[in-house]
C-alpha cells in the first residue's frame, strides 16, 4: 500500500487482499482518525518510516529502498499523445502564439484552500504575455474567470481540453503559474518553469521538488494544519502579495537555479524555524521578499519626505524595470515635487507596458488638468 497519509478504503484493501505480506507506509493519519490509523497499522506484515522533511517523491524512493527494489531517481512524469501534440501545434499557429510570450495559468483545485483569489492584480501587470486559462469543467462558471475571460491577454481554456490537449499546450508555453495543484507536477514533467502560490498546509512535501519550480508562500505559526483551517480565510494563500508573485515570476523568466526556489514572504520573525521543521533550507534556494522596502517607502511618502521615496523607488525598477505599481508610485512622487514633466514621461512608460492601466490613465488626466 503505497498511500502516505492513510486511509480507511486502502487500508482494508490491503490487510483483507489475502496477500503473504502486507507492506506499507507508516505516513500519517491526515485523513484517518489517530484510532483507526494505530489500530490498522498493527495489521501489516512491514511498516516503512520515512524521514519527516522528505517530499513525496523521497518518500516513495525509500519505499523502493525498504523493498530492496531497483530504481533510477523519480521524477514527474507524463506520457505524452500525438494527436494531442498536433492539435496543440494547430492552437497555436492558428492565433499567433509564441512559446516565449505564453504562460499556463492554473487557477484552481481540488481542495478550495489553496486557490489564489487575486491572479488578475498579476495578469494585468504583463500585457506583453499571454495566459492560457486552464481547469476542469466544474469552474467554467466561476466568477474570477470571467473577470480574467475580460483581459485582452488572457485565453479561456476552462473545461475545454483533455487532460493530454492540456499536457500538450503546456508543454509549449515559457511558465507554468497557478495553484498546487496538477498543472504544476505536469509542468516539471514536461521541462516547463512553474511558479506556484503555496500554502502551509502540507508545507514541501508536494512541492517544490524540481529546480524549474518556484513557490511563493508566507510562513505562519500554524503551518502543517492538513487544511484544517482555523481561519475564515485561508491566510497563507490569500495574504500573498502579487507583487512578491511577479518577483517570483520575473526572476523564473530571467534566470535558472539548480535546486528548487522558495520566494518567502516574512510577516513572522521566525519564519526560517517555521520552514525548517518541515524542510531542509539547504536544499532550496530561499529568495527573501523586501517587505521591508515597500513598508519603507510608503512611510517615506506619508511623511512627506518625497526625495528619499524616489531613490527607493527608482532602486526597485532598477531590480524590476516593469513594476507597474512602483512606476506609478513614481509618477506620483515626482507630480508632488512638482516635476510633472518626468511624471508624464513615467506615466507614457505605465502605459506603454500595460495600456489599459487606469491608474496611469487617471494620474495623466489629474497632471493635465
Amino acid at each position: 500500500n503505497t498511500v502516505f497519509s492513510s486511509e480507511e478504503i486502502t487500508d482494508f484493501i490491503s490487510v483483507k487482499s489475502g496477500a503473504k505480506r502486507t507492506i506499507g507506509f507508516y505516513g500519517n493519519s491526515n485523513n484517518i482518525s489517530g484510532k483507526s490509523f494505530y489500530l490498522n497499522k498493527q495489521y501489516y506484515s512491514q511498516v516503512i518510516n520515512t524521514h519527516p522533511k522528505l517530499n513525496e517523491l523521497e518518500n516513495y524512493e525509500t519505499f523502493l529502498k525498504a523493498l530492496q527494489i531497483p530504481f533510477e531517481r523519480i521524477k514527474a512524469t507524463v506520457w505524452e499523445d500525438p494527436s494531442s501534440e498536433l492539435k496543440a501545434e494547430n492552437f497555436f499557429s492558428s492565433i499567433a502564439l509564441v512559446k516565449e510570450s505564453t504562460v499556463a495559468l492554473f487557477p484552481f483545485a481540488q481542495h478550495y484552500h489553496k486557490e489564489y483569489n487575486f491572479y488578475g492584480d498579476v495578469i494585468k501587470n504583463y500585457p506583453g504575455l499571454n495566459f492560457l486559462i486552464f481547469g476542469g469543467i466544474e469552474n467554467e462558471n466561476r466568477e474570477e474567470l470571467k473577470q480574467w475571460s475580460t483581459f485582452n491577454n488572457c485565453i479561456n481554456l476552462v473545461g475545454k481540453t483533455s487532460l493530454h490537449e492540456m499536457i500538450s499546450l503546456i508543454k509549449r508555453c515559457v511558465l507554468y503559474l497557478g495553484a498546487d495543484s496538477s498543472g504544476a507536477h505536469i509542468a516539471a514533467a514536461v521541462n516547463v518553469p512553474g511558479v506556484v502560490v503555496l500554502g502551509g498546509a502540507h508545507f514541501g512535501r508536494f512541492l517544490p521538488y524540481s529546480n524549474l519550480t518556484s513557490v511563493v508562500c508566507e510562513p505562519m505559526e500554524c503551518y502543517g494544519c492538513a487544511w484544517k483551517c482555523k481561519y475564515e480565510t485561508v491566510k497563507c494563500i490569500q495574504n500573498v502579495k502579487s507583487l512578491n508573485i511577479m518577483n517570483a515570476i520575473n526572476k523564473s523568466l530571467s534566470s535558472t537555479s539548480d535546486k528548487p526556489r522558495i520566494f518567502v514572504q516574512k510577516e513572522i520573525n521566525d519564519w526560517r524555524g517555521v520552514m525548517e521543521k518541515y524542510i531542509e533550507l539547504n536544499n532550496y534556494e530561499i529568495v527573501e521578499c523586501e517587505e521591508e522596502m515597500q513598508s519603507k517607502i510608503e512611510d517615506a511618502i506619508e511623511n512627506g519626505d518625497f526625495t528619499e521615496a524616489i531613490k527607493m523607488l527608482q532602486a526597485v525598477i532598477e531590480k524590476d524595470p516593469g513594476n507597474i505599481e512602483a512606476l506609478n508610485n513614481l509618477a506620483v512622487v515626482l507630480s508632488l515635487l512638482g516635476d510633472n514633466e518626468s511624471a508624464v514621461r513615467t506615466l507614457n512608460l505605465v502605459l506603454k507596458l500595460d495600456p489599459q492601466n487606469n491608474i496611469a490613465k487617471e494620474n495623466l488626466y489629474s497632471i493635465s488638468v
